[in-house]
Formats: C-alpha cells, structure tokens, sequence
C-alpha cells in the first residue's frame, strides 16, 4: 500500500476485530481473523499500515474472540502509533462498541473493518467530512454482477439515500463526526446499520464517496484467495513489492511468495498462484495450487493442496 502524503485532521480511528470469523471456518476456530497472515503478514498490521501512512496517531481495537492473539499480532506493528485495545467480554456489535469508546474520541475518526484489504483512500474521506456538514462519509464501490455485498444508493450530489438498492456497496470504511455516535446509550449489542446509520442517512447526514482502487474482502475463503491471487499478479508485474522476509517467484506455472524460512522439499510443484508462510514444511513431491499455507503448517510428502487456504490441520476450501 502506497502512502498517502498530507497533514491529516483526522488523527484518530477504530479498527474493528472483536468477530468471530464465521465465513472463514474451520481456519478462525484458531487464529481470529485480524490476526491471519495475509500476503506473509498479519492482516491487521497492513491495515495499521494505511493508517500510520496517512498519519494517524492513535487506533482503538476492539476484541472479543481470541482478543491475546489480536493484542500480539497488533504488538508486532513497529509503526510510531498509540494502541489501546477494548475488549468485550460480550461482544457489542458495530454500534455497541463505541459505547466503550466515546469518552475517548473527542473528535473525528475512521472505522475499519479488520477483515478486508485495500489501497489507502483516506485522504477522500476526510476532504468530504470536513469540508461539508455530513455526520459521516462511507467509502463505496460500484457493484459487480454477482456481487452479494448490500447495496447502497448514491444521490447526484453524493450522499447516501437508502441502504438495499442501488448500485455501490458500503467498503466497511468511512470516516465520522464524533456525534454520529450519540445514538450509543448503553452498553449493550447494537449494530450500526438499524441504530446509527439508517437515521443518520433518513436526516440526509451522511455522504458517499467511491473506492475506484483495489479493495478485497478478505471475509471468506473464496475472497481471500482471489486477493491472494490479484496481489500476486501485481508483484508479478511490479505494481506491488513483497513483504521483507518473504521472497517472490515467478514461473511460467506459478506466481509464488515463500517466506524465507520455510522449506521446500524435493521434487514439490507449484502452480497457479502459491503464498507460503513463516517456519512451513512442505514435503518432498507436494503440489500446491491456488493455494495459501499459512504459518507454522507442515505439508506430508505427496500431499496435494488445491484451492485452499490451510493452517496446522485446518483446511478451508475456496
């Protein structure tokens, strides 16, 4: 992720990571999804990237499931940033969380889902926050056919007129008025869509603004290999670089990213795209294709992985 050069207003922001990680299962029963490797690195720490980048000072993360393994993997940011952890010993939901939160964000912040990859907008969203008088401004993008995500409609002006039709849907990102928060009064699960943003968006108060970069929901485990596979591409091409201690391979059969200790027997092929992570074995004459083995993962000798993102015993199918 590029960085984006400015003198932020905007120096707070919430990085959401207390979920459960259903649709990525059986691989989230033991490592939270924050907290996965994605591309050789935690996923949460390339989020805290593209906020350290745009100059944020302070990042508030909620937990819930695993929430030890969300604090080491955040702990392993080496970024000059504040990080205070909220932990839910019952989960709160969207909205519910800032309950714990309001005493502490005193002005205006970004919220992000911490299961998702994209190239850094945040510099869009504060402009339109700040310059108008929006409660909040998602970031958007155009649907696809077949997309599945909610859709959002988006009004000639910009801003957001209903949730359930419309062309765009919300990223999980957006940037918000410490107000748009007021409607949290208790302490209790409460989701941002029926609480927060349905009367916010009802009150016209809240704008749109569309992603027309990369964005990859990395909720599942069909998404997560096809960011693997686009991110690969554009290592293959120069667009994108690989992460220090991981090398990258290019074949006429396969685009590869091997973290440097991991080991590769004799005689293992590779095909499609592969991404094979810190202190794995795969055994001699093992064949990985479209695949991600995630760290620590032993691979028996003639094993055959396809289509698959697999983590010690675990396996989830793409």
């Amino acid at each position: 992720m590029a960085a984006e050069k400015n003198s932020p207003r905007i120096t707070d922001a919430v990085l959401l990571a207390a979920g459960y990680g259903e649709r990525l299962r059986p691989i989230t029963l033991d490592v939270p999804k924050p907290a996965l490797h994605f591309l050789n690195r935690p996923l949460i720490c390339r989020l805290l990237d593209s906020l350290a980048d745009y100059g944020v000072k302070r990042v508030f993360i909620n937990t819930h499931h695993l929430p030890e393994q969300i604090v080491e993997a955040a702990s392993s940011f080496r970024g000059k940033m504040e990080l205070a952890f909220s932990h839910e010993p019952e989960i709160l939901g969207t909205a519910g969380l800032f309950f714990d939160l309001k005493e502490r964000l005193h002005g205006p912040f970004f919220v992000l889902n911490g299961d998702m990859f994209l190239e850094p907008q945040l510099g869009m969203l504060e402009e339109r926050l700040l310059r108008g008088s929006e409660e909040a401004v998602l970031l958007l993008k155009k649907r696809r056919p077949g997309d599945s995500y909610t859709p959002v409609s988006l009004d000639p002006e910009g801003m957001v007129s209903s949730i359930g039709e419309g062309e765009h849907f919300f990223c999980g990102v957006y940037a918000a008025r410490r107000l748009f928060i007021d409607r949290v009064t208790e302490r209790k699960k409460e989701d941002l869509v029926p609480l927060i943003l349905k009367p916010s968006i009802m009150a016209g108060k809240v704008g749109g603004t569309v992603l027309e970069g990369a964005w990859h929901d990395l909720g599942s485990a069909k998404s997560f290999l096809e960011a693997t596979r686009d991110c690969l591409d554009k290592m293959r091409n120069g667009i994108m670089r690989p992460p220090p201690g991981s090398r990258f391979e290019a074949s006429l059969s396969c685009s590869s990213l091997i973290e440097d200790s991991a080991v590769l027997g004799e005689a293992v092929k590779l095909k499609g795209f592969a991404a094979i992570g810190q202190g794995c074995i795969i055994g001699k004459g093992a064949f990985i294709e479209n695949s991600v083995i995630l760290p620590g993962t032993a691979v028996a000798e003639g094993t055959k992985v396809t289509g698959s993102i697999v983590l010690g015993g675990r396996t989830a199918k793409g």
